[in-house]
């Protein structure tokens, strides 16, 4: 295939061309990337609570310190992970407000 001497990256197709994602696919606030970020983070959330869940049997052999450090660690990442999809679905909510009935999500 020849090259494209007027396109800035020589070593790409130009990505106006067929197979390409536009700059309205790669927006993070649209309704199918914020549904694949909400499923993402239940998977993430539902992952890391069975690992952690697992090593609950090995608190009794660990000192104090050591189980207040993970505590406080566990408790942040699950803290994050349910803001995240508290943010997404907030986000979700706006975006179909506008298109569809505001209770389905």
């Amino acid at each position: 295939m020849p090259r494209n001497r007027n396109c800035a990256h020589r070593n790409r197709p130009h990505p106006e061309k067929n197979g390409y994602r536009t700059v309205d696919q790669w927006n993070p606030n649209t309704t199918v990337n914020i549904r694949l970020r909400i499923r993402l983070l239940w998977i993430g959330l539902a992952t890391y609570l069975i690992i952690v869940l697992n090593d609950i049997r090995y608190v009794r052999s660990d000192p104090g310190y050591v189980v207040v450090l993970a505590a406080l660690i566990n408790g942040g990442i699950i803290f994050a992970l349910i803001y995240g999809l508290r943010k997404s679905y907030k986000k979700l909510r706006e975006n179909t407000s506008d298109n569809r009935d505001p209770n389905r999500l």
